[in-house]
């Protein structure tokens, strides 16, 4: 098992969340129209090493991202720890989170570009907030429709050697729900507050967070050498 997976993945989400997880005792599938159906996960050593700043991306934060992703919903964050001893190994995927983004910048360029050749330069000027929108909130929808299917679906997590030596920002993708006695809270923190302490870096904002997250606890060395 070890060999294939790590021993443990890391789930991120809000408190209201994970207290629903514990009330059904299920952590279940989401499904993004975009991105697919699945549990997200990551595993610590990739997520502090590879999901930085990247050109390929825009030059995207893809820590500042995923932590954003939740923090948007609500300040309370509770990262939940995922031992894979018990999972199916059939059921998890990877993707690489290199692979998506340059996509979606391409994709992007490809809505601006249409717009563009849609709209007058004066047009543009002039209706820019609308057409902003446009290229921000493009259809999801048809966006995946035109995704290779390895972004969306996953590939087996077989694979993951491969990922590692591409030096990939790696997602995990388990598509299947998980009962919560399989799960555990190794953190959680409210970000409004956490801000507002002496235990937050304002020079290193993302780092400040994940040490919050993971106090107290042997992961939380990785955290403080971001």
């Amino acid at each position: 098992m070890t060999k294939i997976v790590p021993r443990y993945l890391y789930h991120i989400t809000t408190k209201a969340n994970y207290d629903s997880i514990m009330k059904s005792g299920i952590l279940k599938t989401s499904e993004d129209d975009l991105l697919g159906n699945g549990i997200f996960a990551v595993e610590l050593t990739n997520l502090f090493k590879r999901w930085n700043y990247n050109k390929n991306w825009g030059n995207k934060n893809l820590q500042e991202k995923l932590l954003k992703h939740q923090f948007q919903k609500s300040p309370n964050i509770v990262m939940i720890k995922i031992p894979t001893g018990n999972l199916d190994l059939k059921k998890l995927k990877i993707r690489s989170q290199n692979t998506l983004f340059q996509y979606i910048q391409k994709m992007r360029q490809y809505y601006i570009d249409l717009i563009k050749n849609t709209f007058s330069a004066e047009e543009i000027k002039t209706l820019r907030h609308e057409v902003m929108q446009k290229v921000n909130f493009m259809d999801p929808k048809e966006l995946r429709l035109k995704s290779p299917k390895h972004l969306i679906f996953g590939t087996p997590v077989r694979f993951r050697k491969l990922f590692q030596q591409r030096k990939e920002a790696i997602e995990y993708i388990y598509k299947d729900n998980i009962p919560a006695s399989q799960i555990s809270k190794i953190g959680e923190v409210n970000i409004d507050e956490l801000e507002k302490s002496t235990e937050f870096d304002s020079k290193k904002p993302i780092r400040s967070i994940f040490c919050a997250l993971l106090k107290n606890t042997p992961e939380e060395n990785g955290a403080k050498l971001m």
